[in-house]
Formats: structure tokens, C-alpha cells, sequence
């Protein structure tokens, strides 16, 4: 099912790629990991909806890392075999996904690259939140090409991996987030939660009040947020400007 290369292989690999061979063409938009940037959990001019208790808005600053681990094991996603057939054999892979290119199509936006699955040649198209498109399995031809091919998922949804973002270590890290608790009257009510170097516990928080007879606008810091409905439940927003979180250390 698998193909170890030797020495001999390497050998005729590097022969090969100097004589002109061509590498996936999803190579050409790997993603690059920034640290210098706030990571967001939301795009300015977009309409959310969260529950009580849900974050409104967060970001986080620092080296993390994103994978995705598949939601069963048990899913065929290549020539009959599933990730479990290709995590055993390469249990270093640690059912993790990496999210290492951008694809740029009509649909998907990462493709999924894992140590276990075909040497990096074939990998799996993927939305952000985890769920897949049609055919989502995608590999690479030696003239440069690519096809795509399905997958019969088990799951009875779209829905393939869930998403994780985790801090590669537990220094130089920043993460703040808003969160909704609810709503008395016409005042709504947020706290803002602050972590640093550990998100197992806040190091600083703040309870707010926003009366929206006052203004649907509220603003913290450099962020400002239009409500556009609320009740006790839920509140369903906009972000209208951030200044680009230029006071996130």
C-alpha cells in the first residue's frame, strides 16, 4: 500500500527533479504561519450570532500551531483505506491534519497534507470549520496537473474534522476574548477575559455595560461592534472596526 524509499529512491528522486519533474501544484500557495499579527476570530463587516456565554469577539497572539484530527477513524479516503489504515501505519502522524497549503478553487480552503497519507502527493480540500466539499481528495500528476476524487464519508454529514488550534508553548502568549452574558431590559452586559502566557485561566477581567437606547454602536478599546438584535439568549452583531488591535502587546 506504501512505498519506503531508499537511498536508491532519493537518488532517482533528485535525479528526476533535475531533469525538470514538477511537484503538486498546490505547493505554489503554501500557508505561512505568522506571529506577529493577532489571529481573529472574526472578519470586519460580517454579520455573527452567538449565545449567552459565547465569546462576541477574541484574538490570540503568539506561536500556535492548527491541525485537524478527523472525527472517525473509520472513513475510506483513498484506494479503500481509511485514516485509521494510514495513521497505524505512520502512528508518528498522531491523527493530525495540517492545513499546509491555501487552495485556491472555487470551493474548500486549505488543503490538508498528513505524514501518513501518499508522501504529501494527495491530500484532502477542506473548509475552515472543518467540513469538506465534493470531492475533496485531490492528487497530483506528474505533469503538474491535479484531479479530484470523493470520499464516502460514514458520518452522515459534510462535517470530516474538527479543528484545533493550540500554543506551541505557554510563554510570550496573548489572548483576550468578549464574551455576551446577557441582557436586562435595553442594557446588555459583556465581560472581557484576558490571558497571558497560560489560557487555562484568566489573568485579568472586566465587567461591562452597554445601553443600547444610548447607541446599537458599543465600542472597547480600539474595537467597535453594531448590535443588531439582542435578547436574554443571543446577540447577533457586526464588527465594524479594530483598529487593527494595535493595543494587543
Amino acid at each position: 500500500m506504501k512505498k519506503y524509499i531508499g537511498i536508491t529512491g532519493i537518488m532517482l528522486a533528485l535525479l528526476l527533479q533535475g531533469c525538470g519533474s514538477t511537484r503538486p501544484t498546490w505547493e505554489q500557495n503554501p500557508i505561512q504561519q505568522r506571529n506577529d499579527e493577532p489571529t481573529k476570530s472574526y472578519e470586519l463587516g460580517r454579520e455573527y450570532k452567538v449565545a449567552v456565554g459565547d465569546a462576541i469577539v477574541s484574538a490570540e497572539k503568539g506561536n500556535f500551531i492548527t491541525y485537524y484530527e478527523p472525527l472517525s477513524e473509520d472513513v475510506e479516503i483513498w484506494d479503500g483505506d481509511t485514516f485509521n489504515d494510514f495513521d497505524d501505519e505512520y502512528p508518528l502522524a498522531d491523527r493530525k491534519w495540517f492545513p499546509k497549503y491555501k487552495f485556491k478553487g472555487a470551493d474548500g480552503d486549505y488543503i490538508l497534507v498528513s505524514q501518513a497519507f501518499e508522501d504529501g502527493e494527495v491530500g484532502i480540500i477542506v473548509y475552515d470549520n472543518g467540513s469538506i466539499p465534493q470531492n475533496p481528495v485531490i492528487k497530483a500528476n506528474s505533469d503538474g496537473s491535479s484531479k479530484r476524487y470523493p470520499i464516502e464519508s460514514k458520518l452522515g454529514s459534510n462535517q470530516l474534522f474538527r479543528k484545533i488550534t493550540v500554543p506551541l508553548s505557554e510563554t510570550h502568549m496573548f489572548k483576550f476574548e468578549l464574551i455576551y452574558t446577557g441582557k436586562t431590559k435595553n442594557t446588555i452586559s459583556v465581560v472581557y477575559r484576558e490571558y497571558v502566557d497560560s489560557f487555562a485561566k484568566s489573568s485579568f477581567f472586566q465587567n461591562l455595560t452597554y445601553d443600547l437606547d444610548e447607541s446599537s454602536d458599543i465600542k472597547f478599546k480600539t474595537i467597535e461592534i453594531r448590535v443588531l438584535n439582542s435578547t436574554n439568549s443571543e446577540l447577533i452583531f457586526k464588527v465594524l472596526k479594530d483598529g487593527d488591535l494595535n493595543w494587543v502587546p
